[in-house]
């Protein structure tokens, strides 16, 4: 049973490889003849792959910043208790220990 499926994927392979190896043999002009031919619209699947890929761009974008915002609040101190609102003593004490250092 697994030759068989070794072969086919072997057969599938060779036919991909066959397909990618005519399509890199044919000019720019050959293959939008043949799209035309088969009833597509080069610009539109060129405008297609364009979103696709503008689209792509932008979720990778969103994704590093998502990851850098997230380094950046890991990385940050925590934020310290406002001097305002410290009891007089509290703020007498940062006083003295800030001339100590």
């Amino acid at each position: 049973m697994s030759g068989i499926k070794r072969t086919a994927a072997d057969k599938f392979r060779a036919l991909r490889n066959a397909v990618s190896d005519e399509i890199l043999s044919m000019t720019d002009e050959d293959i939008l003849v043949d799209a035309r031919n088969n009833g597509l619209d080069p610009d539109d699947i060129a405008l297609t792959m364009k979103s696709k890929a503008m689209d792509m761009i932008a979720n990778i974008r969103k994704q590093k910043l998502k990851s850098i915002r997230e380094n950046l609040n890991a990385a940050q101190p925590k934020l310290v208790k406002p001097i305002a609102t410290l009891s007089l003593e509290e703020k007498k004490k940062k006083i003295l220990e800030f001339f100590a250092k």
